[in-house]
């Protein structure tokens, strides 16, 4: 009878280094946290370095009409209503950008965001 031993109980699925050794850091709990002003025009976030995008999430008073555009260097990745950007947040998962994580606010937000990042 086969049976399935993992090595680890912190393993995933199929993981040789669970720990912070991968490419990815996907088993680091923590991130950074940017505040991205109200009326913020083309912000590098990632100091011009690949990064993971984790979340992004809005804030109380968010004007309407006000657009948000998530780019990797300057290929347009996303493009929302920043109105759609709840307080609790939209979680991105570690999608990956990999020249640089920036962001353009098209109007005035009238409140910041926060973006939750990890350089890679």
């Amino acid at each position: 009878m086969d049976t399935f031993i993992k090595s680890n109980d912190v393993q995933d699925a199929g993981e040789r280094n669970p720990g912070t050794a991968n490419q990815y850091s996907t088993g680091l709990p923590e991130c950074n946290v940017s505040v991205i002003a109200p009326n913020a025009s083309d912000v590098v976030v990632s100091g011009g370095v690949p990064a993971l995008l984790l979340g992004i999430a809005g804030a109380n008073g968010i004007v309407n009409g006000s657009v948000v555009v998530i780019k990797d260097g300057a290929i347009v990745i996303e493009t929302f209503p920043a109105s759609s950007i709840p307080v609790a947040g939209i979680p991105f998962f570690g999608s990956k950008f990999a020249t640089n994580l920036s962001v353009n606010i098209t109007v005035a937000l009238g409140t910041s965001l926060k973006l939750y990042w990890r350089t890679q």
